[in-house]
């Protein structure tokens, strides 16, 4: 991904932008080095939100901005919560979920405390759903 991204940058004379692969918690990313920071699906990875979210923190300009964009509790997830709904019912039993402080797709439990301790307080939350339909072929 970050070769294509590079090349893509280099093909459209993209000058400004930096492709890395690091570790977000422990990675020197500068002092308020960035306007904005965002996350697809890699929040609710990190092993240690704390430092992690520090470490973002530390590296946005005053003002800065921390977008990202997570799965909803299981509950509020049709995409996960049907599919094991069916799995339980042909199974017996519901796919092992992981612990409230371990790393996984459902992350916003995890994430308001974790970024309050990390310095974050007073950050505001959103959250979008949207219904999609999806239609076969016709």
């Amino acid at each position: 991904m970050l070769a294509r991204a590079r090349e893509r940058a280099a093909r459209l004379h993209v000058g400004n932008a930096e492709f890395v692969h690091a570790d977000v918690q422990v990675h020197d990313l500068g002092e308020a080095s960035f306007d904005a920071a965002y996350s697809r699906f890699g929040v609710m990875f990190f092993a240690d939100p704390v430092a992690a979210f520090g470490n973002i923190r530390r590296a946005l300009r005053p003002g800065g901005l921390l977008s990202f964009t997570c799965w909803q509790s299981v509950f509020e997830d049709e995409w996960m919560l049907i599919p094991g709904a069916a799995v339980a019912e042909v199974t017996g039993a519901l796919p092992p979920m992981p612990g409230p402080d371990e790393p996984g797709p459902f992350f916003p439990g995890r994430c308001r405390p974790c970024r309050r301790r990390a310095g974050r307080g007073g950050i505001r939350f959103d959250s979008h759903s949207a219904a999609r339909r999806l239609r076969g072929d016709r």
